[in-house]
């Protein structure tokens, strides 16, 4: 089919009553509607120049249908007999079904060719004089860029409405308190797109990281003596296990690490840390296993903690007749970065006159 004789705008004019219709849930009344928009569809996908084109004047009547939905979530919110995590996800879910059934149109070009994140949104923005636009150009499906307008219309409200019942609900759990784990996973898992993670880290991350620091400091904000930082080290540890199990159920893979580190950083102060330097030795010495092994998994969170619980050891453990594989093989990660640490360069280049009398 030769592009001289292709007219998308007859074209598109056939095709965009049919997917509006199936967008706005209504059931297609004949067979011979579907087959007619799947021909338009085929017949754009050999001419490669309209593509992008084509997915431009489809945002319109998805940004229609998934501002429809959301404000409907959003009214629904205001009663205060309504769950909104309930009711935003019925939402999405009916959102995605329609994307899912327009998606099927679109199989063929899917397979021919899968415009980019980046020259859809590169256009777009073009259009908005915006030159600057940065985005991934990672190749997408017609059903990931429908899924992509879902999350960029999300309102202010309805995000902060979620954001604060997902907190709740999480604050509930660290309380004791039983909640439905299945809804706040699948809620927040719309957050995500394959390895799309930028909605998931500025709107939920950040604010599940920040509550968990508000959380953290509140069940330490006694100041802790000297005679009690066993007692203290045993609650780090605790707190962390605790957290970073929350954390294995609720949060992508790529948050854990951030959560171990935000408890570290309000638990383990810097007169915290000059403590335990010192009685590392006598730790070590004593053979007091379980104390070693909590200061060291709270320390390595800390930003100069493993380098200096790596030096400690290295210079006490051998004269103890103790092995850092038998300290830690119950966390393999921590093994794992001691020896690293162990065996860096820096590590046994390094003359740092303030470890040199531990």
């Amino acid at each position: 089919m030769s592009s001289s004789s292709f007219d998308f705008a007859s074209t598109w004019a056939t095709l965009r009553p049919i997917v509006d219709a199936i967008m706005r849930g209504e059931n297609l009344k004949v067979n011979s509607d579907w087959l007619l928009a799947a021909h338009c569809v085929y017949r754009v996908s050999y001419n490669r120049q309209y593509i992008t084109t084509l997915y431009l004047e489809m945002r319109s009547i998805l940004t229609e249908c998934a501002q429809c939905i959301q404000a409907g979530v959003d009214v629904s919110a205001q009663d205060p007999n309504v769950d909104i995590l309930s009711s935003y996800l019925r939402g999405w879910k009916l959102y995605y079904e329609r994307c899912v059934e327009v998606n099927r149109l679109f199989r063929h070009l899917n397979k021919l060719h899968l415009p980019s994140r980046a020259s859809l949104h590169i256009e777009q923005h073009r259009q908005k004089n915006d030159p600057h636009y940065v985005v991934n150009t990672t190749e997408r499906n017609l059903l990931h860029y429908m899924l992509d307008v879902w999350r960029d219309e999300l309102s202010a409200s309805l995000k902060d409405g979620l954001m604060s019942s997902l907190l709740v609900r999480i604050n509930e759990d660290r309380s004791g308190v039983e909640i439905d784990f299945k809804l706040v996973q699948n809620v927040i898992s719309t957050f995500v797109d394959g390895n799309q993670m930028s909605m998931y880290a500025d709107f939920f991350e950040t604010g599940y990281l920040n509550s968990t620091a508000v959380f953290v400091k509140e069940k330490t904000r006694q100041p802790v003596t000297t005679g009690k930082y066993s007692s203290y080290l045993q609650k780090v540890a605790r707190m962390l296990q605790d957290e970073m199990t929350r954390s294995e159920k609720f949060l992508h893979e790529q948050s854990w690490s951030k959560v171990q580190r935000r408890i570290a950083e309000c638990m383990i102060r810097d007169d915290h840390i000059s403590y335990l330097q010192k009685c590392l030795p006598q730790m070590i010495a004593e053979h007091r296993i379980e104390e070693l092994q909590n200061s060291c998994k709270c320390l390595q969170y800390t930003d100069s903690g493993i380098d200096m619980v790596a030096r400690v050891l290295e210079r006490h453990m051998e004269g103890a007749a103790l092995s850092i594989e038998e300290l830690f093989d119950d966390d393999p990660t921590l093994l794992a970065a001691l020896q690293t640490a162990l065996t860096s360069p820096h590590l046994q280049n390094e003359a740092d006159d303030s470890y040199k009398n531990v």
